[in-house]
């Protein structure tokens, strides 16, 4: 799935919105690897947008897909 994106990929998606309007902006960066690098752009984003942003990389665990990590401007939430 992961090998597919050019790294990294930042795209917004609307949470809580109708029809693809309104609702709260999101950045959503995926990453091929759990990188210092990949997390510092994810923090960076979430600081400079004001938004809240979604880390995406593949998950080290067999059974699970994906691994996510969620910013939001000041910090990383558990």
């Amino acid at each position: 799935m992961f090998e597919r994106f050019l790294e990294p990929l930042i795209d917004t998606c609307f949470a809580f919105s109708v029809e693809g309007t309104g609702g709260n902006p999101a950045a959503v960066m995926v990453s091929k690897t759990e990188s210092t690098q990949a997390i510092s752009l994810a923090k960076t984003t979430a600081s400079l947008r004001g938004m809240e942003t979604t880390l995406v990389v593949p998950s080290s665990q067999a059974n699970h897909l994906a691994k996510l990590r969620f910013f939001v401007p000041n910090a990383e939430m558990a």
